[in-house]
C-alpha cells in the first residue's frame, strides 16, 4: 500500500490541479476509467482498497469515489471487493485511524470511511460468508471508540 500512498502524493506535489485543462481533464477521465475498472472486472491487477488509496491523495476526494462504489455495489466483484477492503482495512478504523498515511484531513476522511462501511458493508459481508470476527468487528466500528473494547 504504500506504493499507491506514494504514487498519489507524487500527483499531489505535481500540483496536477494545475495543469492546463486539456491535461487536468484527460487524467481526470482517465482516474475516473480506472477506479470504474478495479470495481467491476474480475482480472484487475489492483485491489480496490489500494486504488482507493491513490485517488483519495491524487484528487484529494474521497466521498466522490466511495460514492460511485457505493451505487456499483449491485455488481457481484465490486461487493468482492468490498469485503476484501473491509477486511484491509478493520484494524485500523477500529483504532480510529485511516488505513493509510495521508496528507490530507486524516480524522475527516477516517468518519466518513468508517461510516461508509457501516453503511454498505454488514449485508455484504453476510452474503460472502466473511467471518464472524469481522461481521462483529463492523458491528463494533458503530460504537463509540471507548464502548468498542468493553464487548
Amino acid at each position: 500500500m504504500a506504493g499507491t500512498e506514494s504514487l498519489g502524493r507524487l500527483f499531489t506535489a505535481g500540483r496536477w490541479q494545475e495543469w492546463p485543462t486539456e491535461q487536468r481533464s484527460a487524467l481526470r477521465e482517465f482516474l475516473d476509467a480506472w477506479w470504474l475498472h478495479v470495481l467491476v472486472e474480475p482480472d484487475a491487477k489492483v485491489p480496490a482498497h489500494e486504488a482507493l488509496t491513490l485517488l483519495a491523495e491524487v484528487t484529494t476526494k474521497l466521498t466522490p469515489w466511495l460514492t460511485l462504489w457505493a451505487e456499483l455495489l449491485v455488481d457481484a466483484v465490486a461487493r468482492r471487493r468490498l469485503v476484501t477492503a473491509v477486511d484491509e482495512w478493520m484494524y485500523d478504523l477500529l483504532g480510529d485511524a485511516l488505513p493509510w498515511s495521508s496528507w490530507h484531513d486524516e480524522d475527516t476522511w477516517c468518519r466518513a470511511l468508517s461510516l461508509w462501511v457501516l453503511r454498505h458493508a454488514p449485508a455484504v459481508l453476510r452474503e460472502h460468508g466473511a467471518s464472524t470476527e469481522l461481521y462483529d468487528h463492523v458491528r463494533l466500528l458503530g460504537l463509540p471508540y471507548a464502548d468498542r473494547w468493553d464487548r
